[in-house]
């Protein structure tokens, strides 16, 4: 990657598409430990990282700086070059095919920061515009076939220094009459099988028994 040294404070620079992913990207990196800021202007980056080399309890840091910044792209390539020269940083383009992103705008119903009326035309021009800055990536992610939860996953994998937990699996015994749990994500109806309340010889003992275990 360039510019990257061996220690010291890390930095992502995360920058891409408007409605690619940024905030679900921004929001794993913060899961993993890093300190993030949205939408810091350009020309603030290297204070705030300076500031945070001062930090000790700051190791990662990640900030978002797109479009919806005035002096975006007439001040990125600078700081960008200038950060290089000092600084660990990793600069990571998010982007995503046009009719995913003309998809999730409906979705939102948030407006193109650009302001375009014909939604296609703004994701064009701003493809379009910030060529130059995918250029200076270091990584670039395409999120058209990922969900939000996948493009965490992709983050998280990449970028965490926790090691990835084992899944952990609860199973819950209830009754109908009682309502099903709210925190279910799976549910098994499993009422055609053999149930012991109703066998004679085992009715009287508690699910916790051997030999209702043995059923």
């Amino acid at each position: 990657m360039k510019g990257v040294k061996k220690d010291g404070l890390f930095t992502i620079i995360l920058t891409g598409l408007s409605g690619s992913g940024k905030t679900v990207a921004l929001n794993a990196l913060e899961d993993s430990g890093f300190f993030c800021v949205d939408n810091l202007p350009v020309k603030l980056i290297k204070a705030f990282v300076s500031l945070s080399q001062k930090t000790p309890a700051i190791s990662k840091t990640a900030v978002v700086v797109d479009i919806r910044e005035r002096r975006f792209l007439a001040d990125f390539p600078d700081a960008i070059s200038a950060l290089r020269e000092t600084s660990r940083i990793e600069v990571v383009f998010l982007e995503s095919n046009d009719d995913m992103l003309v998809r999730r705008f409906k979705e939102t119903r948030r407006p193109h920061p650009l302001g375009y009326r014909d939604l296609r035309k703004a994701i064009h021009r701003e493809a379009k515009l910030l060529q130059s800055i995918r250029q200076e990536a270091d990584r670039i992610i395409n999120t058209s076939s990922l969900s939000p939860h996948q493009l965490r996953n992709l983050i998280t994998g990449v970028y965490s220094a926790k090691k990835r937990k084992s899944m952990a699996i609860t199973l819950i015994s209830f009754g109908y009459k009682y309502g099903i749990p709210s925190e279910a994500d799976l549910l098994f109806d499993v009422r055609f099988l053999p149930n012991p309340n109703f066998i004679k010889r085992l009715k009287d003992f508690p699910g916790t028994s051997k030999r209702v275990k043995n059923f």
